[in-house]
């Protein structure tokens, strides 16, 4: 009789606390972790000035460090006094030794080409996440601004993300044309360090065969237990020498397979079609909730993209969500064109799973049921414990 009685607690739990549970569960366990907080750098070899029409142009330093991996770098120009910010060329050079084109000069069909003399960066801050791009500002541009543009590409910066960032920084400025003069007073690095890989495979190196539909697969050993919320599947390296061949499925441990990156080549309307042959996917992180699609990008597509495409479902890797993450996942990588090869070196996967509590056991049956053990009930009630 006991049984029935508390089966029916549960039962009466259950129901009167299934709206409450959305609610007290993220209250009692709260949401995701936060994105790691930037810290911010700046260089202290300023004032430097920035010569007439001389292609060297100056160089200004700065050092970084106990950042390790970069996640994200937004530059600040705290203070670019110049008469004609359109003659300017802006390089950025890590400590690893990556040089990224940030503005190119008006003589290079720069981002600023064809406007006037716009005058000075006092306060801005160069961000491939920002919303505007630099050419819709007002000088001093003041404020964030996205240099996405046909002179230096899609998010410039993202280029940098993986690389160790402690170290020499340097950025360049050389002014492109005659008559106007300047000098770089204040400049700075807003760096975020990079999140490690949650699960990263260790079934690799395995080579990718040219032209052939079956591909390889690896695989990747998720040990936790827990309702995955978001997912992205991190393509850390994958070395081949036309990735639009590549077509890309990704199976969970409850035997969803979800394809994410169809061929250009063989296949209809693959993602990168008409893409030519672009090499490598290097930190390429696939993200449902990237705000560029990876049609968008440019090799070796560091940084998030979101994959939706014809033939592919829109946000496709939801359909993994409320799915139990631990098990074996497995990515399977095919080559469906000919003539080139490579390799999947690593992979991995950034799972955000759903809030959840450790079960409290089952109460004794043997005796009355005290309020410590319809607490307990009530508890596991709500974590969804058998």
């Amino acid at each position: 009789m006991i049984d029935g009685y508390l089966a029916g607690i549960r039962a009466g739990i259950r129901g009167a606390l299934v709206a409450a549970a959305a609610v007290g569960l993220a209250v009692l366990v709260g949401g995701p972790a936060t994105a790691g907080e930037a810290s911010e750098f700046h260089s202290s070899d300023v004032p430097k000035a920035i010569p007439d029409n001389d292609v060297n142009g100056v160089n200004s330093t700065l050092t970084v460090q106990g950042l390790g991996a970069v996640g994200d770098v937004d530059v600040i120009l705290d203070d670019l006094m110049h008469g004609c910010t359109p003659d300017l060329h802006i390089e950025l050079t890590s400590p690893g030794g990556t040089t990224v084109t940030l503005i190119n000069s008006s003589l290079e069909n720069g981002i600023l080409a064809g406007l006037s003399c716009p005058a000075n960066f006092i306060g801005t801050v160069l961000d491939d996440e920002s919303p505007m791009g630099l050419r819709d500002g007002v000088p001093p541009y003041t404020g964030r601004f996205t240099l996405t543009h046909e002179s230096v590409g899609v998010r410039p910066l993202s280029r940098f993300i993986g690389e160790n960032g402690d170290g020499v920084w340097t950025l360049n400025v050389s002014d492109r044309n005659a008559d106007d003069i300047g000098t770089l007073n204040g400049w700075g690095l807003a760096l975020v360090p990079a999140p490690p890989p949650a699960f990263a495979s260790a079934d690799v190196p395995k080579d990718i065969p040219d032209y052939d539909s079956a591909g390889i697969s690896s695989t990747l050993e998720v040990p936790v237990s827990g309702s995955i919320e978001d997912l992205d599947l991190v393509l850390d390296n994958v070395s081949h020498t036309c990735v639009a061949d590549l077509h890309f499925e990704l199976r969970s441990p409850a035997g969803t397979t979800v394809v994410l990156i169809r061929s250009a080549n063989g296949e209809a309307d693959g993602i990168l079609e008409g893409k030519g042959c672009p090499d490598n996917f290097i930190g390429t992180v696939l993200s449902d909730q990237a705000t560029v699609n990876l049609v968008d990008g440019i090799a070796p597509y560091t940084g998030p993209y979101n994959v939706e495409h014809t033939r592919i479902d829109p946000m496709p890797l939801s359909r993994f969500n409320g799915e139990n993450v631990r098990g074996t996942w497995r990515l399977t990588v095919s080559d469906h064109g000919a003539d080139d090869t490579g390799t999947l070196n690593a992979w991995s996967l950034r799972p955000r799973l759903a809030p959840s509590l450790p079960c409290d056991g089952d109460f004794d049956h043997s005796g009355a049921v005290t309020i410590d053990e319809l607490i307990k009930a009530v508890g596991n009630a709500l974590r969804g414990c058998p």
